[in-house]
């Protein structure tokens, strides 16, 4: 079926793997929590937090900032990968999503009138990438894309 080939991998023995995911369904689920951390931020913090602007409505800019966040994410990971300076460890991982999770954050809120998320300062992009960093590393130790 189209939805097995979709969402699960058969490995060289015909199991079927149940944690395996399109690498598509992961970037997908990515981008939902970090719209979810976006709004939930902007919901208790409205002052500090701000979606939307003259261009875009507060829905717009959830799922466009979120998308954004969640891309600059992907490509810098894949680029760190590419590159062989990923970390090894759990906790080196967990660090590293953190960190770039917060410097997405951090440029995506710099071209606010293009992508509707604003932020006061600094910090609350460290606070945003926390949260999204490890929650997106969470995700990604309980689902394998398939490669």
């Amino acid at each position: 079926m189209l939805i097995d080939k979709l969402f699960t991998k058969y490995d060289t023995q015909g199991e079927k793997g149940v944690n395996y995911l399109s690498e598509h369904f992961v970037f997908l689920l990515s981008w939902l929590i970090t719209s979810f951390f976006v709004y939930l931020a902007h919901i208790i913090f409205p002052d500090s937090v701000v979606l939307g602007n003259y261009k875009f409505g507060l829905i717009d800019a959830i799922i466009y900032s979120g998308f954004w966040i969640s891309f600059l994410n992907w490509a810098i990971k894949d680029l760190v990968v590419v590159r062989g300076l990923h970390p090894e460890s759990r906790f080196g991982s967990l660090v590293f999503y953190i960190l770039i999770g917060s410097a997405a954050v951090w440029t995506v809120a710099r071209f606010a009138p293009f992508t509707g998320l604003g932020i006061v300062n600094y910090r609350w992009a460290l606070l945003l990438g926390l949260f999204i960093g490890f929650s997106v590393a969470r995700v990604k130790t309980f689902i394998k894309p398939a490669r």
